[in-house]
């Protein structure tokens, strides 16, 4: 009869060991899957860090191209981008381009407001001698 008894603690604490073993298991993965979340959680955060600051780029460069488009809408606005861009000048004007070392500068004079002593004598003996 002792025979009968001794079998069965040998078992129990066989059986012990495999729960245990099954346990550590269980454990191991339940805590590998909850590393993987976290890293997973970590990574989005810093991904939508990244966006935010992207979204927020983004919104000033819009705002900056409102403003420009709003500044070319204005008839002012498109006539100094065409000055500046193409080196125009209007019916009348004359374009002087000034080169002094590394700088530049564009002047626009009138015809109306820059004529000379010569061509304001010139022009009154022709007006004297027109008939």
């Amino acid at each position: 009869m002792t025979e009968f008894q001794a079998k069965p603690k040998s078992y129990r604490g066989l059986i012990m060991r495999l729960i245990i073993i099954f346990l550590l298991i269980v454990i191991f993965i339940l805590v590998r899957a909850v590393w993987n979340v976290y890293q997973k959680n970590t990574l989005s955060e810093e991904s939508l860090n990244h966006t935010k600051e992207e979204l927020k780029d983004l919104e000033l460069q819009k705002s900056d191209l409102e403003n420009q488009v709003s500044w070319l809408s204005l008839p002012r606005g498109r006539e100094e981008e065409i000055r500046k861009n193409f080196s125009v000048a209007k019916e009348g004007e004359k374009v002087f381009i000034v080169v002094d070392g590394d700088m530049s500068a564009t002047t626009t004079i009138s015809d109306d407001d820059n004529k000379g002593w010569w061509q304001a004598i010139k022009g009154g003996f022709s007006n004297l001698f027109s008939f």
